[in-house]
């Protein structure tokens, strides 16, 4: 029921009651109807995620959220969906359900169903009950590893660090966990059902400890233990095989937990109400243990943020010892009221205000342990109690120290560094070094190649057996058609979701053409038992990109069989191709990564990488703009640079742009000297200007230089993907000037910088450019929406960004990080500037 139910929700947050559909992974089709139905019954509007281009194959089981736009998954979605990649899910599940941000897990070796239900749930929107097993039991390490990850890198909805909340895995009857063979019992497969939450059980010895805790996290709750054992060995309890239909009216109060604190200080109370009439008010009632009896308090609380729904109210300080209680309710402007928790006044959120008698223990996290250079790595404070101040020491780190609570630094060079915290508090200090606390590593490759295994496995090629089992990759011989190739026995390994993997690094800078073929041959044991094989193209930091994903029969390249499958001759051999030209100039890893289905057996050979040798290009150019300009000091100002404005990457991923490039900057730290703003320089052809041939978006200096973002190269714009030697036409576009084109083709690489600042015969046509000093040229401001035209659409655009507040915005033309009367006034002289027509939008 869970996986092929109706997914409700509601437009505009709290406005109407929807269902969504997706296309359930089972071919059940009496099944998949039921969201169909209830939608008819309940006289819902439904919307189907059935039809391309929105076909997405997916289980209620393996979706969670937390109603303020976060999804959580296991990257089994990823995989019932190889026709799409990940940005297409994402987009469509932004569009459907509302998630602006889907956080996809690893899946898990031992679950074979790889649904999150099974080992995790959102008790509240900051909140995370997270199964936990045994030292040394799988699946325990993945889901520390999988936690990790959310915890250090992603923040609440209200900007917190999610709490997590450990229940126990417990054995089955017979003592054995899932890597040997016991039943998945799980505590996290719960449900809620307005005011009470139902509970899978098993044995009393388990059992007990799992219900304390449901009912320490949720005050007031009728927590129920709901005996599973007949139904967990088909890998489901009790979400598995419930669903929930919404309100039709809801009243929403979100709201982040106040935590035990051991500071006395007001403590704001803050949340986001909303519902469809509007909320007439909102009132906080609070009491503390100070007062014997407890005193109950009112206070209303204020609409402190209008445009997000926020509402706020603060409780006053109390003293160390005192533990204060406290809910909230709203009122609706059509007379509807809610309470949060919806168990008040019985059950009520609470903390207590501690006493600090110790120094700090220390401790302390960071992001990523392993890195690529000049990455950050945000390190987050832990210690308790009651730090009140920091003393960090990063050698070999940019800064090497640091007074900030949780500060973030990077590593230019290879190597394993420690990070060192002295933390003070009230009662004294405490000093703890993490050795080897981040390692640095730079990736290296060899160049594109061919392998065939005939002479063994090159050192080239290394294999990586994820879950240390008996089954991983191996050398075959005397394989039909191919003779030597590599070879996994899938058919032996009854551990569903294993994975091994194949890798290989390969150095495409200066490449051009890239591409990788490899021969597969595979025959799936039956519809059921199947297995994948995905292509995975690993970056030094940054997020994998899955290239390939087939299972089943579509990897097939012979019939299923239910003997252990070897080809039998060059027929049941397969070429795949795969283009990479989206990583040329980049080191990359390839992973080829068989997930165990308990299929059958899976051969892979003849792996190739080809690709064109092309040099990477230096191009030096020059350019002025008009807004930034001080005629007094005869450069540019750098005002958005020392605002802390400049963003860290490439804002022309947008319209009218669209430029889909990566350049980005690791931290402000790394921002050259003298930026002014980015601009984004393109290489036309020669002979045919309309033809952009590359792009590439760079830091102004505010001398007129342009650079690349990072790197050595400081005075140029490196370039891969064109030929060295031949001619280009040179453009520059910025958010809000009218962009230039160079006068005639240059040939590149070129020894002295094109430089429109001389003359304004640099530009192609003439009016292109404006003189700013004696023998300074600049690009005209005033165009508000970057399509090479000022004119009366441009001040449309400008008038909504009109605000005193700092800001990166286009409609701030002297780049001072305010939009204003200013910006106006050089925009209102320059009207009917217009750019040439191969560079206008």
């Amino acid at each position: 029921m869970r996986d092929y139910g109706p997914e409700a929700g509601y437009t505009n947050d709290v406005d109407s009651l929807i269902i969504n559909d997706w296309i359930y992974n089972r071919p059940r089709p009496q099944d998949d109807v039921l969201p169909e139905v209830i939608a008819t019954q309940a006289g819902v509007p439904m919307y189907e995620m059935t039809q391309p281009p929105y076909d997405v194959v997916h289980t209620g089981g393996n979706f969670m959220c937390d109603g303020l736009g976060t999804g959580f998954s296991s990257e089994l979605v990823l995989q019932e969906n190889p026709d799409k990649t990940e940005a297409q899910i994402d987009n469509i599940m932004q569009q459907f359900m509302g998630i602006d941000r889907y956080i996809k897990m690893p899946v898990l070796p031992y679950d074979g169903i790889h649904h999150i239900d099974m080992h995790m749930k959102l008790l509240d929107e900051e909140t995370l009950l997270v199964g936990q097993y045994p030292d040394g039991i799988s699946d325990g390490p993945q889901i520390a590893a999988n936690i990790a990850e959310v915890v250090n890198n992603y923040q609440t909805a209200f900007g917190n660090q999610y709490k997590v909340v450990y229940v126990p895995m417990p054995p089955d009857a017979g003592g054995d966990y899932p890597s040997s063979g016991g039943d998945y019992r799980t505590f996290t497969n719960s449900i809620f059902i307005n005011k009470t939450i139902l509970v899978p059980i098993y044995e009393e010895q388990y059992d007990t400890t799992a219900l304390r805790i449901y009912q320490e996290q949720l005050p007031g709750y009728n927590v129920v233990g709901i005996d599973c054992n007949a139904i967990i060995p088909a890998s489901g309890a009790l979400h598995c095989i419930t669903k929930l239909v919404y309100a039709h009216d809801p009243l929403l109060i979100a709201h982040p937990r106040l935590r035990d604190t051991y500071f006395v200080e007001d403590r704001q109370v803050m949340a986001r109400i909303q519902h469809r009439s509007g909320i007439a008010s909102a009132t906080l009632y609070w009491s503390t243990s100070v007062t014997d009896p407890p005193l109950p308090y009112e206070l209303p609380m204020t609409l402190t943020d209008p445009a997000n729904n926020i509402w706020t109210a603060t409780i006053p300080a109390q003293p160390a010892g005192a533990v204060v209680t406290y809910y909230i309710e709203a009122a609706a402007n059509s007379g509807k009221t809610q309470v949060r928790p919806i168990t008040a006044p019985e059950g009520m959120y609470s903390y207590k205000v501690m006493e600090v008698t110790q120094a700090p223990t220390i401790s302390f996290t960071a992001s990523q342990t392993q890195v690529c250079p000049d990455v950050p790595v945000q390190f987050t404070d832990a210690s308790t109690p009651a730090v009140t101040s920091w003393l960090w020491s990063f050698p070999g780190g940019t800064p090497a120290t640091s007074t900030v609570a949780n500060p973030t630094v990077t590593y230019a060079s290879p190597g394993t560094y420690n990070a060192t915290l002295t933390a003070t508090n009230a009662v004294g200090s405490a000093t703890y070094t993490m050795t080897a606390a981040v390692t640095v590593q730079s990736y290296t490759g060899v160049a594109p190649y061919t392998e065939n295994f005939t002479g063994g496995i090159p050192a080239a090629i290394t294999i990586t057996n994820t879950n240390a089992d008996a089954i991983t990759w191996v050398l075959a011989t005397g394989v039909p058609c191919n003779g030597s190739s590599l070879k996994i026995t899938n058919f032996d390994n009854s551990s569903t979701g294993a994975t091994d993997v194949v890798n290989t690094s390969i150095d495409l800078a200066g490449y051009t053409n890239a591409s990788l073929s490899f021969d597969v041959a595979y025959a799936p044991y039956n519809t059921t038992y199947f297995d994948r094989l995905q292509v995975v193209i690993e970056r030094c930091g940054t997020a994998d990109v899955t290239v390939y994903d087939k299972s089943g029969t579509t990897l097939a390249t012979a019939p299923a069989t239910t003997s252990a499958f070897t080809p039998s001759g060059c027929s049941q051999w397969r070429t795949e191709t795969v283009n990479l030209s989206g990583f040329e100039g980049e080191v990359i890893r390839i992973k080829f990564i068989n997930i165990s289905g308990y299929g059958n057996n899976l051969y892979l050979d003849n792996i190739s990488v080809q690709a064109t040798y092309a040099p990477p290009v230096p191009v030096k150019v020059k350019a002025l703009l008009q807004g930034p300009f001080v005629p007094a000091l005869g450069n540019m100002n750098t005002g958005l640079t020392a605002a802390g404005l400049l963003p860290l990457n490439q804002p022309f991923n947008r319209a009218p742009w669209n430029y889909a490039g990566s350049e980005s900057i690791a931290n402000a730290a790394q921002i050259p000297a003298g930026a002014t703003d980015w601009v984004l320089v393109e290489l036309r052809n020669g002979t045919n200007p309309n033809e952009v041939l590359a792009q590439r978006a760079a830091i102004l200096l505010n001398n007129g230089v342009i650079r690349n973002a990072t790197g050595s190269a400081t005075d140029a714009v490196t370039f891969t993907g064109i030929a060295s030697g031949s001619n280009y036409f040179i453009s520059v576009k910025h958010r809000n000037h009218v962009p230039v084109m160079s006068a005639t083709p240059v040939q590149l690489p070129n020894a002295t910088a094109y430089d429109f600042t001389a003359s304004a015969a640099a530009a192609a046509n003439t009016g292109q450019m404006v003189q700013v000093a004696a023998g300074k040229y600049a690009l005209w401001a005033g165009d508000f929406d970057g399509n090479g035209v000022v004119s009366v659409h441009d001040f449309n655009y400008y008038t909504p960004q009109v605000n005193p507040a700092l800001q990166y915005a286009d409609g701030d033309l002297n780049l001072d990080g305010q939009v204003n009367s200013n910006d106006f006034d050089i925009y209102r002289n320059n009207c009917t500037k217009i750019g040439v027509t191969p560079i206008r939008y």
